[in-house]
């Protein structure tokens, strides 16, 4: 099975903002994703160009974060994907909590994960697979992360940002079946490829076989 391995790689590809639509910023030294009732944080991470063929099957996925120390290694988000056909970068849409999200998301809630390395989430295919399913996704789309921190508990959890060190930035790894074309699907494309109205002309004039 196909993987991809993709990491964030601009400094325009992650930023945070609160839960309440204040303080964006796609500069900070690394991304805040504190859960609180009041001050909750959402962060936000693109991938560009993935190359994942629509309608694949999602076998794995995972976001991996490193954390910025063990103070705040505390995850308590619930992740989705971004529910666009073309998703935009910090740059020219700074905005993260009013983007549109998918339906599925999946909670990540852990304590103590660590630091000094990638930790990678939960089980997020349920969420890709969302994406994959898009009718106008495609292969050259990005895919964009977003993580909301719950208002339901209070814990820290700070991701390093692509600006402080691009190989701590964070990544998405996706494992994936690709889709199989109908049997019959492929005979009526060559069918149509064949008898075009090209190759009716070339066929009447004996040009053809």
């Amino acid at each position: 099975m196909p993987t991809l391995n993709l990491q964030v790689a601009a400094g325009n590809a992650d930023a945070e903002e609160q839960n309440d639509g204040v303080g964006f910023t796609s500069v900070s030294a690394e991304i805040e994703l504190l859960a609180h009732p009041t001050l909750a944080h959402t962060g936000g991470f693109l991938f560009p160009a993935a190359g994942l063929p629509q309608g694949s099957t999602i076998d794995s996925a995972t976001l991996l974060i490193w954390p910025k120390n063990t103070s705040q290694d505390d995850p308590a988000v619930d992740i989705y994907a971004e529910d666009e056909d073309e998703i935009q970068n910090f740059d020219d849409e700074a905005d993260i909590v009013d983007r549109t999200k998918t339906t599925a998301f999946v909670t990540w809630d852990a304590t103590g994960i660590g630091a000094g390395e990638h930790k990678p989430s939960p089980e997020i295919k349920t969420v890709i697979q969302e994406v994959s399913d898009r009718a106008g996704f495609s292969n050259l789309a990005g895919i964009g992360i977003i993580c909301k921190a719950r208002t339901d508990q209070t814990s820290g959890f700070k991701a390093i940002t692509y600006e402080t060190a691009s190989a701590k930035a964070t990544k998405l790894d996706i494992t994936y079946t690709v889709p199989v074309v109908p049997s019959g699907a492929r005979s009526r494309a060559i069918r149509s490829s064949a008898f075009s109205p090209t190759r009716r002309v070339a066929y009447s004039a004996g040009k053809l076989p």
